[in-house]
C-alpha cells in the first residue's frame, strides 16, 4: 500500500492494512510529517505505531519512479511529487492500464487546497500539473482524490486560474492590501460557475494560501513595482 500524502482520508486505514500484513510505502517526509505533526494534516496528534510506513523514499527528479511494482500482469509506478498537496505526496501511474492516480493537488471539486503547514505549495501543484502533462497522453486516464476522472488537457482550465489567481493576488498584496480586503475583492467570481462543489470556505481557504505564498511579492511605490536590487 502507498501514502498518497499525509491527510487521514488518504493514512486513516494503515494500521488496518499494516495488520493484514501490508507494507506501507511513502514518501520520507510523510513520515517524518506522521512521526513530528505540526498541527494539521492528523489532527497534531500522536500516530500509532503500525500506521507508521515503513517502506520510504525520497523525490529527487520530476516524474522519476521511486518504487516500481509489478503484479498481474502490471506494472505500477510510485512517483514521489514536489511539494504540491502537501511535502509528501506520491502519484500512482498505472503503465499497462494508461491511467494516474493524481491525488490531490488537483480536484474538480472545491478550490484547490494547498496544505502550508505539511509544505504544500500552490507554485508547487502548477509545477505538479506540468509534470502531468509530460507524464500522461492524450487518452491516459488521470484519477483525482477528489472529483471525477479527467484527462490532461482538462488541467489546463485548472492551471490557468492557479497562474491568474497568484497574479491577482501578489499584486493587491504588492499595493499593501490587506487580507480581508483581499478576500472582499472576490477574485475567485469568474471561476465560481464551473467550480463544483464551491463553497466560502473552500474559495477563502484558497485566496489565504496564495496570500500567503506571495508574501515576499515585490510592493508598488509611487506607481511602480520595486523589484530587488533596483532603486
Amino acid at each position: 500500500m502507498v501514502n498518497s500524502h499525509i491527510h487521514p482520508d488518504h493514512t486513516g486505514g494503515n494500521a488496518f492494512f499494516a495488520g493484514q500484513g501490508a507494507v506501507i510505502f511513502a514518501q520520507e517526509n510523510l513520515r517524518d510529517e506522521m512521526l513530528h505533526p505540526p498541527g494539521r494534516g492528523n489532527g497534531g496528534r500522536a500516530p500509532v505505531p503500525a500506521a507508521v510506513p515503513t517502506a520510504t523514499y525520497r523525490y529527487s527528479s520530476p516524474g522519476v519512479p521511486a518504487v516500481t511494482i509489478h503484479m498481474d500482469g502490471e506494472t505500477v509506478d510510485f512517483i514521489p511529487m514536489m511539494p504540491s498537496h502537501t511535502a509528501g505526496d506520491t502519484i500512482v501511474r498505472f503503465r499497462n492500464a494508461n491511467a494516474i492516480y493524481i491525488e490531490d493537488f488537483y480536484r474538480n471539486f472545491g478550490y484547490p487546497f494547498a496544505d502550508q503547514a505539511n509544505g504544500g505549495s500552490i507554485k508547487g501543484m502548477i509545477q505538479a500539473v506540468d509534470l502531468i502533462e509530460k507524464l500522461g497522453g492524450p487518452d491516459t486516464t488521470l484519477v483525482p482524490g477528489h472529483g471525477t476522472l479527467v484527462r490532461k488537457k482538462d488541467l489546463l482550465g485548472y492551471r490557468a486560474m492557479l497562474v491568474d489567481i497568484l497574479a491577482k493576488v501578489g499584486k493587491l498584496r504588492g499595493q499593501g492590501k490587506s487580507l480581508d480586503e483581499v478576500l472582499a475583492a472576490n477574485l475567485t467570481a469568474p471561476y465560481d460557475a464551473t467550480t463544483e462543489g464551491d463553497t466560502k470556505q473552500s474559495k477563502d481557504r484558497f485566496i489565504t494560501e496564495v496570500y500567503e505564498e506571495v508574501k515576499d511579492f515585490p510592493p508598488v511605490v509611487n506607481g511602480e513595482r520595486k523589484m530587488p536590487g533596483r532603486r
